[in-house]
């Protein structure tokens, strides 16, 4: 954006004013029996708020873990989701911070005697 004209600007600075209409955030499964696939959508009052980016079971973290797109109301950490899974069950989730094992980054240092 520092360079005086080139192609695209104009549209860069009308996205950049509008803000994101989505973001990445981490989710945990409260019923970690039943995973929702990729692409499953988030709903919110009836309407589309996000979807579903990735899900798996975390054997170090010992639950369901994943990360969804979703509209910026709902990604606040702590918030509480709904999916609509096969069939259209609703399965809840918790949006949580990320990353979710070792976010400190300690297991990758070793450690030092003094």
């Amino acid at each position: 954006m520092q360079k005086p004209f080139f192609v695209g600007q104009r549209s860069l600075r009308i996205l950049k004013a509008r803000g994101p209409r989505q973001t990445l955030v981490g989710i945990e499964l409260l019923d970690p029996a039943r995973l929702p696939k990729e692409c499953h959508l988030v709903i919110e009052q009836g309407a589309i708020a996000g979807r579903i980016t990735s899900v798996a079971h975390s054997r170090a973290l010992n639950k369901a873990i994943g990360l969804a797109m979703l509209s910026p109301a709902l990604a606040r950490l702590g918030g509480e989701i709904d999916i609509r899974g096969d069939g259209g069950e609703i399965l809840k989730a918790r949006i949580v911070a990320t990353p979710f094992y070792d976010p400190k980054n300690t297991r990758q240092r070793p450690v030092v005697a003094a």
